[in-house]
């Protein structure tokens, strides 16, 4: 298990896909980093949309990325994210100001102590995205070499 770097992060509500994918694919250039070779997504984002009839993953594929979507359960998520943390595998760039908070405030419901599922409020989203990178990394197959994720 190598060291994994989060060190950027792009948090814009209210747009669509593309434009959130325009953004990013801006902010790369920008800054000089290497182009990503995979994106780890939601599984749900395979879902068609009943808007566009076109899932999320299949717009990132015909904008030509490969896109991992590797299903588990919440639980092994957070411990993989734990096992990184406890290791000393996972960093997280101080200018990921939101991803950080969203880990502080990662809570479970203290009135249902025996539940493994973290309260859906809202800071869960960022560390769902973390868990989707996580679970990918962990999932890939042997020989690959994961440079960059953005």
């Amino acid at each position: 298990m190598g060291l994994l770097e989060v060190f950027d992060e792009y948090v814009s509500p209210g747009l669509t896909l593309d434009s959130h994918v325009d953004a990013i694919e801006a902010r790369i250039r920008e800054r000089g980093y290497p182009w990503p070779r995979w994106i780890a997504a939601d599984p749900a984002g395979q879902a068609r949309n009943g808007q566009t009839g076109r899932s999320d993953v299949a717009l990132l594929e015909a904008r030509g990325y490969l896109v991992r979507c590797d299903r588990s359960r919440i639980a092994e998520g957070i411990n993989a994210i734990r096992r990184r943390l406890d290791r000393r595998t996972l960093r997280i760039h101080p200018r990921c100001e939101r991803l950080i908070a969203a880990m502080r405030s990662y809570h479970f419901d203290p009135t249902h102590p025996h539940r493994t599922e973290p309260v859906k409020d809202g800071p869960d989203h960022a560390c769902d995205a973390l868990r989707y990178l996580v679970m990918s990394l962990e999932r890939a197959p042997m020989g690959v070499k994961v440079v960059s994720y953005v």
